[in-house]
Order: structure tokens, then sequence, then C-alpha cells
């Protein structure tokens, strides 16, 4: 019997596995950043952004169109590390918190284009609880969150880039940039 070497999971296979972050919610950026730090082997320190309707368009949340918002820390690549704290409105942080607490929400994966993803997870059990578009300054990008908690023990993002980021609203520690 011979198996396929790609996984079963239609955004991991996308991704052809592999992970680009890990996505870990916690009680505030500060606390977290005091806790992770800012050294990553890329030198850049933490990008901090707000994600919140002003800022991303589309925003869903369980099927339905959602407000909320969080503050992102990002820093790092293969895979980047975010650091999560859940602002404003339901959302999938929010209910992780409840249910489990602060610590390893999710893995992400880069691919081409979120919406292609969401039939063929869906089709197969995974259930879209989060999403955005546009999130960058062009109006390019996207991201979605698949329930694969009772698989893998946590959920799974797809994510597309967008050709164009924000500026970050700060960099931490200090932004030094003119």
């Amino acid at each position: 019997m011979v198996l396929d070497h790609r996984s079963a999971v239609p955004l991991i296979a996308a991704a052809d596995g592999h992970t680009g972050q890990l996505g870990i919610l916690v009680t505030s950026i500060s606390e977290g950043l005091r806790t992770w730090g800012a050294s990553d082997h890329t030198g850049s320190g933490r990008r901090i952004w707000t994600y919140g309707p002003e800022m991303v368009s589309d925003m869903t949340y369980l099927g339905r169109p959602s407000n909320h918002s969080m503050v992102l820390a990002m820093s790092g690549s293969n895979p980047r590390v975010e650091l999560v704290e859940a602002v404003e409105g339901p959302s999938t942080d929010r209910d992780w918190i409840v249910n489990r607490g602060y610590g390893l929400h999710d893995l992400g994966f880069f691919i081409d284009e979120v919406a292609g993803i969401v039939a063929p997870m869906e089709d197969d059990g995974f259930a879209m609880v989060q999403s955005g578009r546009n999130t960058g300054a062009d109006g390019t990008g996207a991201y979605a969150y698949f329930d694969t908690v009772s698989l893998m023990g946590f959920d799974i993002e797809a994510m597309e880039v967008p050709r164009l980021r924000h500026p970050p609203h700060r960099v931490w520690p200090v932004d030094t940039r003119p």
C-alpha cells in the first residue's frame, strides 16, 4: 500500500505542509512582549498592528459579519511567531481563552488564495470560524481560521499575504525609523 505523502487536510496540502506561523494568545501585547521578547533571526523586532474593522474588511465570526478586533505582534519567519491579544467583540480568540486559556491557538499556512480553500476545508468537515479580507494597504490579503481542534488540538489559519502591507502601528523594541 502506497500512502500519499501530502496531508489529507486541504489547507495543509495546499501549503505543501509548510507551517508559516505560530499564533499564540497572550493576556496583553505588553505582557506577551515581556514573555517572548523581540529577538528573532530577522533582526526586525516585533511589528505591531491592530486588526479591526478600520483596517480589515468583510470580517466574519461563525458565519456572520463581525467587528472583532485584535492586536498582533509579529516577528520572524519560517515560521513567523504572532502574539495575539483579543481586544473587542466575539471572536475565536475569545472563545479559545474562555475554554482553553492562553497559549498556542493556531498554526498558520500561507497560500495564494484564501477564498479557494474554504469549500475544500468545509467539505472535509472543518468549519471556517473566523475570517477577514483586504488586510493590506492595497486591498489584497485575507485570512480564515478553521476548526481543527478535534483532529489536531488547535485551529489552523489560511493566510493570503497582501501585496502591500500597512505600515506597522509600532515596532518593539522602540521604533527608531525616521
